[in-house]
């Protein structure tokens, strides 16, 4: 069983809409009409790439990554070039609790791999978080207290000691 990332197209914005709703992503995407303006405003955008997640053919989450260079400020601005942060939810709640979440995560970040020219992804799920935070951590991310990020270096700098 892998997701598959299809890009998100404005007939998807029904079920985002219907997903951010739900109250186990409501809690951690509080602005739904932001996210859904954002999320419809630049669905062709040259930054940021939305993705549907399908399992077995069925759409049941959303996965997003952007360029830390191009996107608005944040604690991710400082971030070296070929930096890509992430954003996902599962939005079908019969899937988890289930190992999913990992699942998806980890999916994504062989499809940006294939898919993307980076060396670093970035994500920065709410401290409160405690689920989302484990899965980043299980996914090989780790938390770097000077820019409050979780980083995975998906291209290892060599080593500079004599």
């Amino acid at each position: 069983m892998s997701f598959n990332f299809v890009k998100l197209s404005k007939p998807d914005l029904v079920l985002i809409e219907k997903w951010l709703s739900k109250p186990h992503v409501a809690m951690w995407f509080e602005d739904k009409e932001l996210w859904l303006d954002e999320i419809s405003t630049n669905l062709d955008s040259d930054w940021v790439w939305h993705f549907r997640a399908d399992l077995y053919s069925k759409p049941v989450g959303f996965a997003q990554c952007y360029d830390t260079s191009k996107s608005p400020q944040g604690p991710w601005s400082s971030q070296p070039p070929a930096t890509l942060g992430i954003d996902y939810f599962l939005g079908e709640t019969s899937l988890l609790g289930k190992g999913n979440g990992k699942k998806l995560v980890n999916d994504f970040i062989e499809f940006i791999k294939m898919h993307f020219r980076t060396k670093r992804l970035i994500v920065d799920p709410d401290e409160e978080n405690i689920r989302s935070n484990l899965i980043i951590k299980k996914c090989g991310f780790q938390f770097d207290r000077e820019s409050g990020l979780f980083i995975n270096e998906l291209i290892k700098s060599p080593n500079k000691s004599n």
